[in-house]
């Protein structure tokens, strides 16, 4: 069925024509491919603008090159796939990757000629520079652009890099700021963003909040209905699973501090599922340590298999680094892993551990507080099984409330029509 089709069967009488720019597209593991496959089903054309698939991994996947299936269609999205430059494993190379990616959409943007779309949605986890593509599509071709920002620039890759007040950051604030104020209208993915993006001069009345949901796969599993592969982990003993990019920004170093300080007698495994630029530091570091026993690596496997790894675990783990940006956002896997029903054992601040809170779905500590993690761990072990039911509940319960795909996609769609119509707050 092609996307004409599929508007005609829907009876969509307010079709869009969606240039969907990102950096992150299918087979990369992202809330990317939800959206923009829910759009399609809400019977608009979308037309994905994004790289040659690399992430976490820092190289590019298995049968795609700058050369090859560079064109596809996945889930009636049309997918052009600017040349990339590799995130590799060094900061030069990441840097690179972030530059290249709005210059090479735009060629790609100049070549759909007539079919350029009627909105450009510009979907950015890190780097703002990825709004430049919508930028470009706005001055070309007359292009409303909405941004959904992830992560809030230039305090991101000043950690990121490292960056000390100076020169150097004045002139990226200034580009950031410029950036958002080229939006039509901006989303951003939690309540404590705003603030942060109005210190631009950008209008509030073009700036909303659209969180983060969860493909419908994500549900809950029985561990004995769950997948076969799933079934190496060891559920004899308390599993502790983290899912996503092992980085930098995610700070795992504090569940082996955490693991070094367990009981002798303590029988928690943690489980880390997922790959990234800090994995194989990370697995020198546990066996240096004499950890090996406490820690297993299910590597990298379809998203459509979390929900079957989940199920094997008695609580899900959800981190990221001491950083006045992270605490900011909210971790797309917060989503994922209160849609399978499961207790969240979290080590982040801010808008994550108030949800946590809030929701009564788990527990929260300081980023880096190994002791913390510790007693989270203790407190949940100390529930009774139907307790620890009972919270799952509350999360699967507040997911459907505020994150559910109906909640999402609707704001979503109608943000992209009242782009297209001029229509602010």
């Amino acid at each position: 069925m092609n996307q004409s089709q599929n508007v005609t069967e829907h009876g969509n009488d307010r079709a869009m024509r969606v240039l969907f720019l990102s950096q992150y597209f299918y087979p990369e593991q992202f809330s990317n491919n939800g959206l923009a496959a829910e759009l399609v089903k809400r019977g608009h054309n979308v037309t994905a603008i994004t790289c040659v698939p690399n992430y976490p991994e820092g190289k590019f996947f298995p049968g795609y090159t700058n050369h090859q299936k560079r064109f596809e269609t996945w889930k009636g999205v049309d997918i052009r796939r600017a040349w990339t430059v590799a995130r590799g494993r060094t900061k030069l190379q990441l840097i690179a990757n972030y530059l290249v990616y709005p210059f090479a959409a735009f060629w790609q943007i100049v070549k759909l000629g007539h079919s350029r779309g009627d909105v450009s949605f510009v979907s950015m986890p890190s780097p703002l520079s990825q709004a430049l593509a919508g930028v470009f599509a706005k001055k070309l071709w007359g292009l409303p652009t909405v941004y959904w920002v992830q992560d809030i620039w230039p305090e991101t890759v000043q950690y990121l890099l490292g960056l000390q007040e100076g020169p150097i950051l004045k002139l990226l604030d200034r580009i950031c700021g410029w950036l958002y104020r080229q939006a039509d209208l901006i989303l951003v993915q939690s309540a404590a963003m705003p603030e942060m993006i109005l210190r631009h001069g950008v209008d509030p009345s073009r700036i909303r909040v659209l969180p983060n949901t969860a493909p419908s796969f994500f549900r809950p599993l029985s561990a004995e209905s769950a997948h076969a592969v799933t079934r190496e982990i060891d559920t004899e003993r308390f599993v502790v699973l983290f899912a996503g990019n092992i980085g930098e920004s995610q700070g795992l170093s504090v569940l082996i501090e955490a693991a070094s300080q367990l009981d002798e007698d303590d029988d928690t495994l943690f489980v880390l599922v997922g790959d990234g630029r800090a994995r194989a530091d990370l697995e020198d570091e546990i066996v240096a340590r004499g950890l090996s026993d406490r820690f297993h690596f299910c590597g990298r496997h379809p998203e459509t298999l979390m929900p079957d790894f989940f199920a094997q675990a008695d609580a899900l783990f959800a981190s990221l680094q001491e950083a006045p940006n992270f605490a900011l956002t909210v971790p797309y896997k917060i989503q994922t892993y209160m849609a399978c029903g499961k207790p969240i054992i979290g080590a982040l601040t801010g808008e994550g551990a108030r949800i946590l809170e809030e929701s009564g779905a788990g527990v929260a500590s300081p980023p880096g507080d190994a002791n913390g993690i510790i007693e989270s761990i203790r407190a949940l072990r100390a529930l009774k099984s139907t307790e620890r039911i009972q919270m799952g509940n509350r999360a699967s319960q507040y997911f459907e409330a505020n994150f559910s795909n109906h909640v999402v996609f609707s704001t979503l769609e109608q943000a992209l029509q009242d782009a297209k119509a001029g229509v602010r707050q």
